[in-house]
């Protein structure tokens, strides 16, 4: 028994390439001295910096795979198409 398979390459990718702005994002999530309204609150964020930013880039190698993963499936999807395509117009047939 065989079923139809389906894969939309032009999500896959589209979905990587928002992932990889989003990554980008969280590397450059910077503020400056008086950003957050007071010298307290800038404190408070600092502190919260040095806890998260092994957190963040963690989070942010995780998501650098994750578009690999995503462009490599479009890729990979892409060409045995390609190469199917080519095969059955050859008369080849891999079934």
């Amino acid at each position: 028994m065989s079923a139809k398979v389906s894969v939309d390459t032009d999500r896959l990718r589209a979905g990587a390439s928002t992932l990889s702005a989003k990554v980008a994002e969280v590397r450059d999530a910077r503020f400056d001295a008086g950003d957050l309204g007071s010298p307290r609150a800038d404190a408070g964020f600092v502190e919260f910096e040095r806890y998260w930013a092994p957190g963040r880039s963690a989070l942010a190698q995780s998501e650098d795979t994750l578009v690999e993963v995503l462009t490599s499936a479009a890729d990979g999807y892409t060409k045995r198409d390609a190469d199917s395509a080519r095969a059955f117009s050859r008369g080849l047939r891999a079934f």
